[in-house]
């Protein structure tokens, strides 16, 4: 199927009529063609579906729109379609692929004209966000998690006020606190995996969350207040490391290193150090002071959320282990001590330097152990929110104990088929396990392996469809820390 990108239905003018509904006609033709090629009788009832979502989709949207439930559905379908085999999956595929063309059709009436708000738009952006993730569409998913965040932004952001809930849309009162939360959601999804966003960009995202942040109370009444301002301060990092990112880039170009080049997308995703926020970009110290001084203050920042929340994680972790509470104060451990390492490693040049963050990189594992067993049983299972792959990810890629780098590399590999959007724990594990094994010749019985034969993942490329591959490439230091090293590719299909 063609994918779908809803930008253009967001902002329609009525001279671009005509050409919406051709792009809307050629969407449908493609599913047509794939519903004539179905074998005759062979059915699959909407009704063994289920998906879980969050509640903004719950509370009689699917009532007042029927895209909203024929895209659930749809959703469903294609997560079913990729637990099982066969004709089964086929089946489910197909069906899939029915219900999204009936959802796109029912966007553009619903997204047209008088008939447009803001609330049916950001509902249809996750909608199509979360189909074209599932079907392995992974950079036009990236894309229009971009897109629809930029569309958004201004309608969600009320800089006059400072008194209310982060999640609280003051300019709209349709879009209820849970699609505040949701769109917070998609903003890092775009933020974690490629993002081509300008820096101008991010540096107003930066700017607008910094002011956000000033109103944040000493104290928080319950969890989800936590987890509120928590959202926050990721959204207002990862912008952060975005704009640091591509200034170093900038640097380093000056310095006779290739120029940044915006390569064109296809539907894999070619993660790079231009437009992605985990591999190390740094090949000389930066000196650029305001930099400096902004990482000191988020990692301040990180801090004190994290001091203001102690006394309900803690509460959090002594709840019953199957419990809501106990997920939710897990999950903050290991995402402080992720984002502790995110911020500050931006400036990392030697991959030795990875070594300063044991005790977070031991955090994160700690946390995730306690949750082992339900990442493995949600295998196959989908989830739109931003969670624990990456902290996972970077663990696998980055530390060099043994134990901890093994924990990470075996549970991603466990969970087979868990996703938290375009994050795959199978790929995941498969990228980390390479890195991990060409480095092995020369690790210790601890896992540590010295600097100067340290391999760093300079790119991947992924593809998830019926058959997943992988390409990833980088460079292992020969014996000196000078220089990039020896070059290195695996390509990987299964």
């Amino acid at each position: 199927m063609k994918p779908f990108r809803l930008s253009k239905f967001m902002t329609i003018q009525p001279s671009d009529e005509r050409k919406l509904l051709k792009d809307l006609e050629a969407i449908n033709a493609t599913l047509e063609d794939s519903r004539k090629s179905r074998v005759k009788h062979q059915k699959v009832k909407t009704g063994c579906y289920t998906c879980k979502k969050q509640s903004l989709l719950a509370n009689g949207a699917s009532e007042s729109e029927a895209f909203v439930g024929q895209a659930l559905v749809a959703l469903g379908a294609f997560s079913k379609g990729r637990t099982t085999n066969g004709i089964e999956a086929s089946l489910h595929r197909q069906h899939g692929l029915d219900q999204y063309g009936k959802a796109l059709v029912g966007m553009r009436q619903a997204l047209n004209g008088s008939r447009y708000n803001a609330r049916k738009a950001l509902i249809a952006c996750l909608l199509v966000y979360s189909i074209e993730s599932i079907q392995g569409h992974l950079s036009t998913a990236a894309s229009h998690a971009a897109s629809g965040e930029n569309l958004l932004h201004e309608i969600m952001l009320d800089r006059k006020t400072r008194n209310h809930h982060p999640f609280s849309c003051q300019q709209d009162s349709t879009i209820d606190d849970d699609l505040c939360r949701a769109f917070s959601d998609l903003d890092l999804q775009a933020l974690c995996v490629i993002d081509r966003r300008s820096s101008q960009l991010h540096k107003r995202r930066t700017r607008d969350l910094d002011h956000l942040l000033l109103s944040m109370p000493s104290s928080f009444s319950n969890i989800k207040e936590c987890h509120d301002w928590w959202q926050i301060i990721l959204r207002r990092n990862f912008h952060w490391i975005a704009t640091a990112r591509k200034t170093i880039l900038e640097e380093r170009s000056k310095d006779g290193e290739s120029p940044i080049v915006d390569l064109p997308d296809d539907e894999g995703l070619d993660l790079r150090d231009e437009n992605c926020s985990w591999t190390s970009v740094a090949v000389i110290p930066s000196t650029n002071p305001t930099l400096r001084k902004d990482c000191a203050t988020y990692l301040d920042d990180i801090a004190r959320w994290e001091s203001i929340a102690a006394p309900l994680i803690g509460k959090g972790l002594r709840a019953p282990e199957d419990s809501r509470e106990f997920l939710a104060a897990c999950l903050a451990k290991i995402q402080v001590a992720m984002m502790m390492i995110q911020v500050s490693s931006v400036f990392i040049v030697n991959a030795i330097e990875w070594d300063a963050y044991f005790p977070e990189f031991n955090t994160i594992m700690t946390y995730v152990m306690k949750l082992r067993q339900r990442i493995v049983q949600g295998e196959g299972k989908y989830h739109f929110d931003f969670g624990i792959i990456l902290p996972m990810f970077m663990v696998g890629s980055h530390c060099r104990n043994r134990l901890l780098r093994s924990q990470a590399i075996d549970i991603l590999k466990e969970a087979k088929g868990y996703r938290e959007g375009i994050w795959d724990s199978d790929a995941c594990s498969r990228v980390t396990g390479f890195a991990r094994d060409v480095e092995e010749e020369w690790a210790d019985e601890n896992g540590w392996v010295p600097g100067e034969r340290r391999f760093t993942i300079t790119g991947t490329k992924v593809i998830i469809d019926k058959e997943k591959s992988l390409h990833i490439s980088g460079y292992q230091k020969n014996g000196t820390l000078e220089g990039q090293g020896d070059f290195k590719e695996v390509y990987i299909t299964w």
